[in-house]
């Protein structure tokens, strides 16, 4: 299993992190240097792509760029699939075993992507599952989830999404799991066995942050939730259950194996 760990050459504290972990579940991998949110406004200029100009942060910038580039190197490399890791991720106690488990399911099966992580919120997923080890299934992921901190990526996956990426107008994550173009093939694992640091310790991350402007303000966001809430919020979720169960769907809440 080929496994790229996107780093900036700057944080070798994260590297560090990163590496112990990896060694700990018995996993190679290779560090693929970020690309500096320094140099990729230049880049911009360049290539002139629509994501260049929107109002994504130079950070933003970067790591999308930096996956983009993961993607190509899969493609001229010929890889049938990857596992891409940002090098802020917690391991589960057992994910190792699960990787091991979900490789073989990737070895098998045709799929786009397998997103490996979580952001800890409710999602939509179908209602069809595929066991994958002890105690973790598969499902096809149909609404949206943040975040592209872990996953697996096929060859074909990295041709659409190489092919669809100088139409991204928004940051990598959100157009690949949230904007995505339907054609992708998504599976979601539960439960997941990476998160986030800054996720996992609500907002506290031990890391400093690379992406200007962070969506993860949590106690902000808990406080819109609050005021939004409303009595018929129950009925609500009753019909919209409804809804996904004729439709072959359910939503859950997306957990953490645990570390």
């Amino acid at each position: 299993m080929q496994t790229f760990v996107v780093n900036l050459q700057k944080d070798t504290a994260r590297l560090s992190h990163m590496a112990q972990q990896l060694e700990q579940h018995g996993i190679s991998w290779t560090r693929f240097n970020a690309v500096n949110k320094s140099v990729i406004l230049e880049i911009g200029k360049e290539l002139g792509w629509p994501i260049f100009l929107s109002g994504c942060s130079p950070a933003e910038l970067g790591c999308s760029f930096s996956h983009y580039s993961i993607w190509r190197q899969i493609l001229e490399e010929d890889l049938p699939y990857a596992l891409v890791l940002e090098d802020d991720v917690v391991f589960a106690h057992d994910a190792g075993i699960v990787l091991s488990a979900v490789e073989e399911f990737a070895s098998k099966n045709t799929f786009d992507i397998i997103k490996l992580e979580t952001f800890l919120g409710g999602i939509e997923v179908s209602r069809a599952k595929y066991l994958v080890g002890k105690g973790s299934h598969l499902s096809v992921l149909h609404g949206n989830h943040a975040g592209c901190a872990a996953y697996f990526v096929s060859n074909s996956g990295c041709q659409r999404l190489v092919s669809h990426f100088p139409e991204f107008r928004h940051a990598i994550d959100l157009e690949m799991f949230e904007h995505r173009n339907k054609e992708l093939s998504i599976y979601q694992l539960e439960p997941a066995i990476f998160v986030q640091d800054i996720v996992l310790n609500k907002g506290r991350s031990k890391f400093e942050s690379n992406i200007e402007g962070s969506r993860l303000e949590f106690e902000k966001k808990h406080a819109v939730i609050e005021a939004l809430k409303d009595p018929f919020r129950k009925l609500s979720r009753m019909r919209h259950s409804l809804r996904l169960a004729k439709d072959g769907k359910r939503k859950i809440a997306s957990t953490f194996s645990g570390g």
